[in-house]
């Protein structure tokens, strides 16, 4: 795991983890450095990509180092007989050219190199037969077990861009919910980004029966009986509180964490259950996530970790207020402020949205949303 897009020393308003990690970065970095030549580059390019910016240079210098180094990487030949430790630091050090392409170029770009990750990915899975549910499909569930940090790593990052793009996931997984598999107990998604797996899992669900609908239009609504199946899953999902920090602190991961569960609910509704932003509960769900995101202030490190449940919530907004609200929130997500997605580049989507198919508040559905992005921030697939 390498974290050379993110400063030793984070400044006020860079990514900083949703909570401390229980280890030393630093530490992190010297072992993997130490263990690999391919890791000790990637430090090497991420420190002089901040270099040059800082120097005021342009970001097509940021851009070429970052595709230079991809292109070796990728033309890598991926031999049957590499161990699970040859193939891990290819898949980390492309890991780490997705958060750097994220924070110097744009979210599709990113995306390009993220799918071009696969082939490593399936590499290093074939080397863990636990994780796979059969011969075709990765199991979710299994990918957040702790076998390894690059399965729940890429899980969540196709997930995550899956869901905002409205796209197909690049691998195909199965979404079976139960029985549930408890994850590490330092589980890093959870440190670093305040998200559970139950919530990947689930958002991974709609993304699947997404994928099933776009393949098969007479794809069913997910039953009553299965509806209320997620809602068990997610309310398994009790967020713990630190009381040795500040209370505004322990108030603000608290409000972070409540917008995850709340996008869950409308992603469910509006990307599974076919309902319309006039739904009640998706209306209850999007007040929600505006009026805890407004307690968040501007600037803050927590801000930066509430970019996908704000875009999930934006999508169904139908009050100015609210808008108003989680556009602000959205579009600080530039820069070194990216965390998953570079949320400035889904404004221009949002805007395309509520003055096109959602405008005075017109209720809409997700498809609405997705052809506002395909509309206004195109995907190569």
């Amino acid at each position: 795991m390498t974290y050379w897009s993110h400063p030793a020393q984070p400044t006020p308003t860079s990514v900083q983890p949703f909570r401390p990690f229980p280890f030393s970065i630093i530490k992190a970095i010297t072992e993997n450095v130490k263990n690999s030549s391919l890791i000790l580059k990637s430090t090497y390019v991420g420190a002089k990509i901040k270099k040059a910016i800082l120097d005021g240079a342009e970001l097509s210098v940021g851009v070429r180092l970052i595709d230079e180094f991809q292109r070796q990487i990728t033309n890598t030949t991926l031999a049957p007989e590499m161990s699970a430790e040859e193939v891990a630091p290819l898949l980390n050090c492309l890991f780490s050219l997705v958060f750097g392409l994220l924070q110097i170029a744009n979210t599709p770009v990113a995306h390009l190199v993220l799918r071009k990750s696969v082939p490593f990915f399936l590499a290093l899975a074939a080397k863990y037969p636990d994780i796979w549910a059969d011969d075709l499909s990765i199991s979710i569930r299994h990918a957040f077990t702790g076998l390894r940090f690059e399965f729940s790593h890429f899980a969540f990052l196709d997930t995550m861009t899956a869901l905002v793009f409205g796209t197909i996931p690049l691998i195909h997984y199965d979404i079976t919910v139960y029985p549930t598999l408890a994850p590490p107990k330092s589980f890093y998604i959870d440190w670093a980004h305040g998200c559970s797996p139950i919530v990947i899992v689930l958002m991974a669900r709609v993304n699947s029966w997404r994928a099933a609908r776009l393949i098969d239009p007479t794809h069913p609504i997910p039953t009553l009986e299965q509806q209320q199946e997620f809602h068990a899953c997610l309310k398994e999902w009790n967020p713990t509180i630190e009381y040795g920090d500040q209370p505004a602190l322990v108030m603000g991961r608290l409000a972070v964490q409540e917008c995850w569960k709340h996008a869950v609910l409308i992603y469910m509704h509006m990307g599974m259950c076919e309902a319309d932003s006039a739904n009640p509960r998706v209306e209850a769900s999007v007040r929600q996530v505006a009026q805890l995101s407004a307690t968040i202030e501007t600037d803050h490190p927590l801000e930066t970790h509430m970019t996908i449940p704000c875009i999930i919530a934006a999508a169904a907004a139908r009050k100015e207020k609210h808008r108003a609200i989680l556009r602000k929130k959205v579009v600080v997500s530039r820069g070194d402020r990216v965390c998953l997605v570079r949320g400035a580049d889904f404004v221009p989507v949002l805007d395309h949205l509520w003055h096109g198919a959602a405008a005075g508040g017109c209720p809409t559905t997700w498809q609405d949303y997705v052809n506002s992005r395909f509309a206004m921030l195109p995907v190569e697939m």
